[in-house]
């Protein structure tokens, strides 16, 4: 067997600013690595192989120089028997396609554009997300890099998420938002049509009720309790109540009624006792199973009320009527023909009529008929003869279509076989099939249902069909690429390394954790997530100045960080700047407030645990040391002490900020520091990033403590000099502001 080889594109969807998608060839691939690559041995795209799995360790111990080669030349590829699995994939085996699929993809994002922060080998897929699956390549990588785009300038890979799902996706992503538009105008469509006819089908209900109430009529006359009348009075009675009902309920329910109304009626032959004998025959049984399965159609559809009743009165007659009628000659069955002769002749013969009367007829008919129309659409398939009729009349069917035949072979096909039959939609099965996956899979994500399948089965099927794999297009050119994916990619502007990183690794940092914190405090409500596109900022660390240049900067100015953004009261003046022996007072004696000292106890250990910086700390000299190493915690500290009586929100959020933002710090020192113990790192390292570790802990307690005395005050504050309690109103004034040194762009796509 030969392996299936094709050109590859990757078209990157980006967080760069006026960059929104980037179609990736060699050139513009850049690494330092690179530079003695003979570069017109390679292809202007890299290679995949989609029938033979790679070896993810082999390609894991290439240099990166011999990676690019292997993917961007066909010949070195195909000769390195190392780099793959011994056994090739029937391409009919779709599962085992799939995974393979999956695997070469994320193997050779992997080794082409590796990511070192802030999360190394950060390569996702967007099913396995959804899915709540591993969604990396299981192991680490050997060797852990940098890599780079070049597109105009510089560009350093951060994360990347292969988009290979339904709703991710871009091409289909659009083919779900249009199922979207066609789903709610169809929704309205049918409700606006129940509504407008909502008195016909009222007069129509009440003739057919007629109908039933007649058949009953003549079983009474019968007055003896044979197994086959009950049988019949059980029939009749179901679509008497099914004509009533106002809604279809359970249908446990629904018979309790019917089953009291009999004894009610009849009183004088039927008893609970021979009632039930009669619903446990094993005829009758079987016809009630079938009428039970009726309601259970009932109970997942989302028709109007009414329609609801037409409906399911139609499938109850329809099944009453097989039973009793032949549908050919209209004569009575066996089962309804009435051997006994101690009835009368007449009676049998109003017995017969009734419900030859009530079965066959078709009040309904023309109703439900219109109704289903809007309901056909979802039975149409791409090579129904009625399919253009439907298009021209509704303009967001028509759309729909269009994005569904662009997504049909051989224009586009997805290497997930099991879906790419259903996109194709050649018959009438695979359109209801189709339709049924695509309202699934909008109730759930859209719509907030609660589950995606009706059992855990079926929700796994559903799962395996949202998995769109990779794309194959039609091409014009022999030397075009026919496989295609989209991946997201996350990246930072200018060239980072770990020389850089040394020097602005804080600054990046804090700038990553306030994005963060800003996705999450605008994060929408939605029950089962699914959007890939998180919207982040565009970190430039070419335009980032380091914390040494900042603090020189800052002391050029002044050396005492005195000035601050303040809190003013509406219709008061500017509150004055605030002393650091202000500060510091109002600091000490608020955390001697705390009766369980636990902010000091977790300060005190710190302090005691190790010097940090070189400087002895202490609870005394700590708002001096913040004065001079953090300023915008030290802004928050002047803040409360301009503000002792007044809350506000505002200061409130930029505490919690800051809470978050020191948690990240330390957490990713953390894991820097066992990172730095499993290389041996020397002991300054570790001695310099313990340091670091501790003074973070501190900001982080110091922050929580604030945001507390903060919070006490919500909801009353005192008046100046009134002494009355009144709610605080405040806007912002900016007396006097240190600028932030450096800036970050947010770009949208």
């Amino acid at each position: 067997m030969n392996r299936n080889i094709n050109k590859l594109s990757i078209r990157f969807l980006t967080n760069i600013p006026n960059k929104k998608e980037i179609v990736f060839t060699r050139k513009l691939l850049y690494h330092p690595d690179l530079k003695s690559l003979e570069e017109n041995q390679l292809s202007e795209y890299p290679y995949l192989v989609t029938n033979q799995m790679y070896k993810i360790s082999t390609l894991r111990s290439m240099r990166y120089i011999d990676r690019v080669a292997f993917f961007f030349n066909e010949t070195k590829m195909l000769g390195n028997k190392d780099a793959f699995m011994v056994d090739f994939i029937d391409e009919t085996d779709i599962p085992a396609i799939n995974e393979c699929v999956r695997n070469n993809i994320l193997a050779m994002l992997e080794a082409l554009f590796p990511t070192k922060y802030p999360h190394t080998n950060d390569v996702k897929n967007s099913f396995d997300i959804l899915k709540n699956s591993p969604t990396e390549l299981p192991g680490n990588p050997n060797v852990i890099q940098y890599s780079y785009l070049k597109e105009g300038k510089t560009y350093t890979f951060r994360s990347l998420i292969w988009l290979n799902d339904l709703l991710n996706h871009p091409s289909y992503k659009t083919l779900m938002k249009n199922y979207a538009e066609l789903d709610k105008m169809v929704t309205l469509k049918k409700n606006t049509y129940a509504s407008t006819e909502s008195r016909v089908i009222d007069e129509k209900i009440k003739n057919v009720g007629g109908f039933t109430s007649r058949a009953m009529d003549a079983l009474k006359k019968v007055n003896k309790p044979t197994q086959q009348i009950i049988g019949l009075v059980l029939v009749a009675t179901v679509l008497k109540h099914l004509c009533e009902a106002t809604v279809i309920s359970s249908y446990s329910q629904f018979i309790d009624i019917v089953m009291l109304d009999i004894l009610t009626i009849v009183p004088n032959w039927i008893t609970e006792e021979n009632l039930k004998k009669a619903m446990n025959q094993k005829i009758s049984k079987q016809l009630f199973e079938r009428v039970e399965d009726a309601f259970g159609d009932a109970n997942i559809s989302t028709d109007p009320p009414k329609i609801l009743k037409l409906k399911t009165y139609k499938k109850a007659q329809e099944i009453f009527r097989d039973f009793l009628f032949d549908e050919q000659t209209k004569e009575p069955t066996p089962t309804l023909t009435i051997n006994d002769r101690t009835i009368r002749g007449d009676i049998k013969d109003s017995i017969y009529d009734t419900f030859k009367t009530t079965l066959f007829d078709k009040s309904f008919d023309s109703i439900l008929q219109e109704y289903n129309a809007f309901q056909s659409l979802y039975e149409t398939s791409l090579k129904d003869s009625n399919l253009n009729a439907y298009a021209n009349k509704y303009p967001e069917y028509r759309q729909f279509i269009m994005t569904l035949q662009s997504l049909t072979e051989p224009r586009m096909s997805s290497s997930n076989g099991e879906l790419q039959k259903l996109l194709n939609c050649e018959t009438k099965d695979t359109a209801i099939e189709l339709y049924s996956l695509l309202k699934h899979v909008s109730g759930y994500y859209f719509k907030g249902e609660k589950t995606l399948g009706s059992d855990p089965e079926v929700t796994e099927k559903i799962m395996e069909k949202i998995n769109v794999g990779m794309t194959t297009v039609a091409v014009r050119n022999e030397g075009e690429p026919r496989f295609v994916i989209y991946v997201l990619g996350e990246f930072f502007g200018g060239e980072l390394n770990d020389d850089k990183m040394k020097v602005l690794k804080c600054k990046i940092e804090g700038e990553r954790l306030g994005d963060q914190l800003l996705a999450l405090t605008s994060k929408t409500n939605v029950p089962h997530p699914w959007d890939m596109n998180k919207n982040p900022a565009f970190l430039d660390v070419d335009t980032m100045k380091s914390s040494e240049s900042v603090s020189s900067d800052s002391g050029k100015e002044n050396k005492s960080v005195k000035n601050v953004t303040v809190e003013v009261r509406e219709q008061g003046r500017a509150l004055p700047a605030v002393s650091i022996n202000d500060i510091n007072a109002w600091f000490l004696n608020e955390i001697k407030k705390d009766k369980n000292k636990t902010y000091v106890e977790k300060m005190d250990k710190l302090f005691t645990e190790k010097n940090v910086s070189g400087d002895v700390l202490s609870i005394d000299n700590l708002v001096d040391s913040i004065q001079k190493k953090n300023p915008e915690l030290y802004a928050r500290l002047a803040d409360l002490v301009n503000q002792q009586y007044a809350y506000s929100s505002e200061v409130r959020k930029k505490l919690n900020a800051l809470m978050l933002k020191y948690n990240g710090q330390v957490k990713l020192l953390q894991d820097d520091i066992a990172e730095q113990k499993k290389k041996l790192a020397d002991s300054k390292t570790l001695e310099k990033m313990g340091a670091d570790l501790i003074m973070y802990q501190i900001y982080e307690i110091v922050a929580e403590f604030l945001f507390e005395v903060e919070k006490k005050k919500e909801g009353v504050t005192m008046s100046a000099g009134s002494g009355k309690g009144m709610k605080s109103r405040s806007k912002k004034r900016r007396v006097s502001i240190k600028k932030h040194p450096y800036k970050y762009t947010r770009r949208y796509r």
